[in-house]
């Protein structure tokens, strides 16, 4: 026996695959009333590429005045005694809440699919026994509310106002003359063809021509000039998304992929649509259903009373269908972001692919994603295919219903066949702007699911890197330390960093060792800023990383990782980056002194010369010389390798080193090859996070400690 009970939970659906658990917690706060953005509960609950714990969503839930109990449980105590709405463990790898049973089943919010129904039969299959029970405590606090869209349509069209009236007006004009169509019918056919008035027939078809001609230019107008309206738009939409993108934390990214960011870019483009296509002329359309209204009611109260009810029943009709798509269209969403960073990444890394023979396992992965895309669409399609029809059968009655009621009156002479024609010609006009209005009420919210997901970009905070407001200068870099810095990938995860403390002087070359994972490409990422510790400080000039206005700070460090990147463009445009402060002869020292400068010479064009997606035209030790060139054209003070030279042979390398020491430029190496270790005035060693050696390399060679395994066994 299991309990007939249901309890309503909002449904709040998840960005991310790996963000179900957040989700979860994001519903059971707005069901008990709190209201908080995903975003915020995915950071409290320390959301990473992993996902999230139970544990992690526990202390996040206490965080939020919540009394959190987790057990492990029987089916039999989860659908007769556990108190819900609940979070439940689903297949091993997801979250959702358990809303209730019904007689057809286990009724649940998946933050994956929406409301959904499964079977007993699923339900013991895929309940993995564990669940969470959440209750109010004396410190939770109701409050917020749910974004409404409007809110977010408000803020979009705040400097759209102008271009929108000018839709609008030209829109009144089409309409006006819609409204005097009908009445030139029946006067033709009262008028002019009963012959009570037949000279009025060529004054009565110029009237007409013209008013289509009208009409038509109108039309033209307006549909150019919404597209422009449009365009211009969407433009600026990208150009606003792209800035605040860019000014993310190497958190965001860590937490998203690729292709679901360029998927949600492309959003912009469809809230575009629905705001200038649809919304703009929901106010003309609104309008002209009162001024339809008026005019029929003076034909026939019987007649229009008919037109309502066609209406009404196509409004509850249209909500049904938007509830129905609503969930669908973020599941489509999602998956489509999905195969859009399986594609990706499949193209990017299409060498090892088949270089291993992988390109069969790769297709089979990449199949289930499209399956999935498939999958929502067809979805989409029967539901417009099936509800879509009925709309469509419900405004056919209507018409036979009219034409037989009024064909009625005609033989009762309460009307004329003129008036009949008049009254359907206004019903038509009527029954285009509820359409409409219907129409853009589901594009709206439709919508949603573009807006979540855009939002979801737009309100994460920037990197605290852009600080305008401070007045710090880096015009001499005297020296950088780390004081008791800890720093971790996941909030609630062990720590990469403990209690890391280090002083750089100015001028000086630091080597950081140490086995794979013990954390120093972590640091060099801590001191060039792409992360903020969790703890301690990060000080240049004795100021915070935060208190330095992000352009100071890049004209005062670059970094050279492994991870090469080169654009489709000229070698200058890679070496320079666009800069446009960067000289002609800045681009050729720093390709000199990364030991590239004839080679570049050698190539057709010179610097001119395009290189292919990713350098795809240069070897592997060219493509680290132009990305070495790159970081010295910028004059750091401080330069970050790592495992910058690995693709360099020996001597290269050597002159390399040799010409960025003789700028004087305070380097910080990470790299596991001797040759280039050995010569750096200091060697730090690191292990689980923490510095356990430190000094040049006779000092820690003859220690016979860490520094002695690494080196023995390179």
């Amino acid at each position: 026996m299991f309990r007939n009970t249901c309890i309503n939970v909002p449904v709040v659906m998840q960005l991310e695959n790996v963000e179900c658990g957040a989700a979860c917690l994001t519903m059971l706060l707005a069901y008990y009333g709190k209201w908080v953005p995903l975003e915020q509960v995915r950071e409290e609950c320390g959301v990473s590429r992993d996902g999230c714990s139970l544990n992690n969503m526990a202390r996040a839930a206490q965080k939020y005045g919540l009394d959190v109990h987790s057990y492990r449980c029987s089916l039999n105590f989860i659908m007769t005694k556990a108190k819900l709405p609940c979070i439940i463990h689903w297949n091993f790898n997801h979250f959702v809440v358990l809303n209730g049973f019904t007689k057809k089943g286990a009724v649940l919010t998946d933050p994956a699919q929406g409301k959904v129904t499964v079977s007993l039969d699923e339900f013991a299959k895929s309940f993995t026994g564990i669940y969470m029970q959440l209750s109010k405590t004396a410190q939770f606090i109701a409050d917020g509310k749910r974004q409404s869209i409007w809110s977010f349509i408000k803020k979009r069209l705040d400097n759209s106002i102008s271009p929108m009236i000018l839709i609008l007006l030209t829109s009144i004009t089409t309409c006006i003359i819609g409204i005097i169509s009908p009445v030139l019918s029946r006067v033709f056919f009262d008028y002019v063809l009963n012959k009570s008035n037949p000279y009025w027939l060529y004054q009565l078809i110029s009237v007409m021509i013209l008013l289509l001609l009208s009409q038509i230019a109108v039309s033209i107008i307006n549909g150019i000039n919404s597209l422009k309206i449009q365009g211009k738009y969407a433009i600026y939409s990208d150009y606003s998304f792209i800035k605040h993108l860019l000014r993310l934390p190497m958190n965001f990214y860590s937490q998203h992929m690729a292709g679901d960011i360029s998927v949600r870019q492309d959003s912009n483009r469809t809230i575009a649509y629905t705001l200038i296509q649809k919304l703009a002329p929901a106010l003309l359309n609104f309008i002209l259903l009162i001024t339809y209204f008026f005019i029929m009611i003076q034909y026939s109260i019987q007649l229009t009373i008919i037109g309502i009810l066609v209406i009404c029943i196509n409004s509850i009709l249209a909500r049904i269908i938007s509830s129905k798509r609503l969930d669908i269209y973020r599941v489509q969403a999602r998956n489509s972001g999905n195969l859009m960073s399986k594609t990706l990444s499949g193209l990017q890394m299409i060498e090892t692919i088949k270089a291993s023979g992988s390109e069969l396992g790769f297709y089979k992965s990449w199949s289930g994603h499209q399956a999935a895309v498939n999958n929502t669409n067809i979805e989409i399609d029967k539901i417009n295919l099936f509800w879509g029809m009925l709309p469509q059968l419900i405004e056919k009655i209507g018409n036979v219903l009219i034409l037989s009621l009024g064909a009625f009156y005609i033989m009762k002479n309460h009307f004329t066949a003129g008036m009949l024609l008049a009254f359907q010609g206004f019903m038509i006009a009527f029954i285009q702007p509820v359409n409409s209005l219907i129409s853009t009420g589901q594009s709206i919210q439709e919508m949603r699911t573009s807006m979540e997901r855009v939002e979801d970009v737009m309100q994460s905070k920037p990197d605290t890197l852009y600080n305008t407001d401070s007045s710090c200068k880096t015009e001499l870099f005297d020296h950088m330390e780390l004081n008791y810095v800890d720093f971790g990938y996941s909030k609630y995860s062990n720590a990469v960093i403990n209690g890391l403390s280090l002083k750089i002087h100015a001028g000086k070359s630091i080597a950081i060792v140490g086995s794979s994972g013990c954390g120093k490409s972590t640091l060099s990422k801590l001191i060039s800023g792409l992360f903020d510790p969790w703890s301690g400080e990060i000080l240049y000039f004795n100021n915070s990383l935060c208190e330095i206005p992000k352009s100071e700070f890049r004209k005062l460090l670059t970094v050279v990782d492994q991870n090469i990147v080169l654009f489709e463009d000229t070698i200058e445009n890679n070496i320079k980056l666009w800069n446009s402060s960067i000289s002609d002869e800045q681009m050729y020292l720093a390709a000199q002194d990364a030991q590239i400068h004839s080679t570049i010479l050698e190539r057709e064009n010179g610097y001119q010369n395009v290189l292919l997606e990713n350098g795809k035209n240069l070897s592997g030790g060219q493509k680290q010389c132009i990305e070495i060139a790159r970081a010295l054209a910028q004059n750091p003070q401080i330069i970050i390798f790592d495992e910058a030279t690995s693709a360099l042979d020996a001597k290269t390398e050597y002159q390399v080193m040799q010409a960025i020491r003789a700028r004087n430029i305070t380097l910080i190496i990470i790299s596991h090859r001797l040759s280039i270790v050995r010569d750096c005035d200091e060697i730090i060693v690191m292990d689980n996070g923490k510095i356990v050696e430190r000094g040049n390399h006779a000092e820690l060679f003859n220690q016979g400690k860490m520094y002695t395994n690494l080196v023995t066994t390179e």
